[in-house]
Formats: structure tokens, C-alpha cells, sequence
């Protein structure tokens, strides 16, 4: 074993240009890779933060829910965590706004709009922003609550579904925006791997036949 590893370090030495192009090639690799990985990991986790601050930290909003019937969606299984909002009032302020939600009634409400209340400080209704344990299962986990609310108040309540939160936080509900982004990388980070194997075995390869000559 000792003379292998003297045979090793004494060509290492004697092929001095060989030896550290190897190591700079496997370096650069390694760093290409790392840095494919780094920035899209970096782009995915901006993006989760910005939807955070734009729309929220939540999967689904039930808008308008009987203070009295808040239980079937805070005791519900399915639900993780939750918090309460205020009915947005129509004034002048936000009246865009309101209109934009009027059309799109699945579009999530700006976060900026959204005062985080009690329930005991909203004795009739109020909106109920809901977090899910298995994100994945959040259509199932809609229907269920939805079912059970419009049975007990024998009214339509409507929902909003934080779309981009689960697709930028939990990776669910892919409108094709990040699919297409880990695709892009998945093909470069192919290349570098490809590249990189055949760069590093030339070299061991030319290592390898100069060992067996020796030998």
C-alpha cells in the first residue's frame, strides 16, 4: 500500500500541469453545479417571500363565514393553523381593489388589505385564513370544509386559493412558472454533469494506462 501511494504522488509530481488542470476542471464542476442548485434554490425562495408579503403566509381564505360557524373550519382535521380577518369595507380607498376581487372571486385578497382580527371581535362574519397540514391535498381538503359549511348555513360561501404561495412555498398548484424553471435547470445542471465526467476520466483514464505501462 505504501509503494502504491509512493508510485501515486511520484507521477503526480512528475506530471505537475496534468495534476492541476484535473483539480481545477473537478473544482470548476463542483462550483458550476453548486451554483446551478444555488440560484434557482435562490429564485424559488425570492419568489416565496415576495408572495408572502404580497398576498400572505396561507393556502386558502373562506370569505364571509358566520362567526357562529368558524369551528367547522378551525376543527377540521385537515387545517394546521389559521387566522382571522375583517370583512374589507367597500370605501373609496379600495374600491379597485374590491372590484378586481368582484370579477375574479378565486383571486387572493393583497395582504396590505387584510386587518388580522379575534374571532370575538367578529360577532357576524369574518374571513378565515386557512394553512393546510398536506398541502398537496388542499382541493380535497376545500371540498370537504366547503361541503360541510354550506350544508350547516345553507348559503354559498365563497373561497379564495392562495395559488402562488403553494406553488413558490409548498410546490403544489404548478401553473408551469416553476416547472419550466427546474426543467431549465435540471438540462444545465445535465451538462455540467456530462462535461465533467468525461473531462476527469480523459484524465484518469491517461493516469490509468500510464500506471499499467509502469506496472
Amino acid at each position: 500500500m505504501y509503494i502504491l501511494r509512493k508510485l501515486t504522488l511520484a507521477s503526480l509530481k512528475e506530471n505537475k500541469r496534468r495534476t492541476i488542470v484535473t483539480i481545477i476542471g473537478t473544482m470548476l464542476s463542483c462550483a458550476l453545479l453548486l451554483a446551478t442548485v444555488g440560484l434557482i434554490t435562490s429564485v424559488q425562495k425570492m419568489m416565496a417571500n415576495f408572495m408572502v408579503e404580497e398576498y400572505g403566509a396561507y393556502h386558502e381564505m373562506f370569505q364571509d363565514v358566520p362567526a357562529d360557524k368558524i369551528g367547522i373550519i378551525t376543527k377540521n382535521q385537515q387545517v394546521s393553523s389559521y387566522y382571522f380577518g375583517k370583512l374589507i369595507a367597500k370605501t373609496e380607498e379600495n374600491a379597485e381593489q374590491l372590484a378586481q376581487y368582484d370579477a375574479y372571486l378565486q383571486r387572493p385578497y393583497a395582504a396590505k388589505y387584510v386587518e388580522k382580527i379575534s374571532a370575538d371581535a367578529a360577532p357576524e362574519a369574518l374571513n378565515v385564513f386557512v394553512t393546510y397540514a398536506n398541502p398537496v391535498d388542499y382541493a380535497t381538503a376545500r371540498a370537504d370544509i366547503l361541503s360541510s359549511l354550506n350544508k350547516e348555513t345553507a348559503s354559498s360561501i365563497n373561497y379564495r386559493t392562495n395559488k402562488d404561495y403553494l406553488m413558490y412555498n409548498d410546490f403544489v398548484a404548478d401553473d408551469g412558472t416553476l416547472k419550466t424553471l427546474y426543467q431549465f435547470a435540471g438540462i444545465v445542471v445535465a451538462i455540467i454533469i456530462v462535461t465533467s465526467i468525461f473531462t476527469i476520466r480523459n484524465a484518469f483514464s491517461i493516469s490509468a494506462s500510464e500506471r499499467q505501462r509502469q506496472f
